[in-house]
């Protein structure tokens, strides 16, 4: 088969994967790879600037507490990288399209900081479980670091549907886009929740590849409001994707009714 042959093919793969979604995160490659490749086809930044704020810039109080319970959640197995945050003592939440089974868990390891700043990394290989449709799993630690760190309350009643709720993004990344070598840290985007349909919804704060498993925490009430999931394709509208946290709670009381978590009264 000739080079020209070989290309045609390859390209014709590219556009039916590129146009498979409007908003996406890529499933094969849930987060950047190591070595902090920029990405061609997912543009998560809202306007033209990356806006967002180191953990050195929280100054809200009740933001900084919260911060504290996500972590960077690291994936030799799957040569990515994403956001994983405390719902109790040892369980974390992150996306199914980061960890999709218990060998995506092998050599992984979760780092926090704590209130000294100082970084600790964890074991947390149990996979408990995870839901394909509302793109979320659950990993269960050694001990419980979550007792240090804290953990986030969720909110068992969807964002408002008919006006924005103002919500925060707290993720482990950095801006390889600018820097291919960056070193991971927490940072923090501001937006709004702009539409609420079933259990989607759509935010304007920026993120990039990396960020999928953030929670998506309500401004007035502090508690998570959806789970970062999405970030819009270089040819849709400049939105961000997440799902309704309320479906995901019903969810784990169904089928991981032994994950205790804490929801709004």
């Amino acid at each position: 088969m000739n080079t020209k042959i070989l290309f045609t093919i390859f390209l014709l793969k590219f556009t039916l994967i590129s146009s498979a979604e409007q908003i996406q995160d890529n499933q094969s490659n849930p987060g950047r790879p190591q070595i902090h490749k920029k990405s061609k086809g997912q543009k998560t930044i809202i306007g033209d600037e990356l806006n967002w704020y180191s953990r050195e810039d929280i100054d809200d109080r009740n933001q900084r507490k919260n911060s504290l319970a996500v972590g960077h959640l690291n994936l030799p197995a799957r040569m990515a990288s994403c956001t994983a945050f405390f719902i109790n003592e040892n369980t974390l939440m992150t996306n199914h399209h980061c960890v999709t089974r218990a060998s995506d868990l092998k050599k992984s390891s979760v780092s926090f900081y704590d209130k000294d700043d100082n970084r600790v990394k964890y074991k947390c290989q149990k996979f408990v479980g995870s839901n394909f449709y509302l793109d979320y799993s659950l990993i269960q630690c050694d001990g419980k670091p979550g007792a240090k760190h804290g953990y986030l309350s969720l909110d068992n009643r969807a964002p408002a549907s008919k006006s924005r709720t103002s919500m925060y993004v707290v993720q482990e990344n950095c801006n390889y886009q600018d820097d291919p070598y960056c070193n991971i840290d927490r940072y923090i985007s501001y937006g709004d929740i702009i539409e609420v349909r079933g259990n989607r919804v759509k935010h304007l704060a920026d993120t990039l590849g990396g960020s999928s498993g953030s929670p998506i925490i309500s401004t007035e009430t502090h508690k998570v409001v959806a789970l970062h999931n999405a970030g819009a394709n270089a040819n849709a509208e400049q939105v961000n994707g997440g799902v309704t946290m309320s479906y995901i709670i019903k969810d784990i009381k169904k089928k991981f009714s032994h994950i205790k978590i804490y929801t709004r009264k």
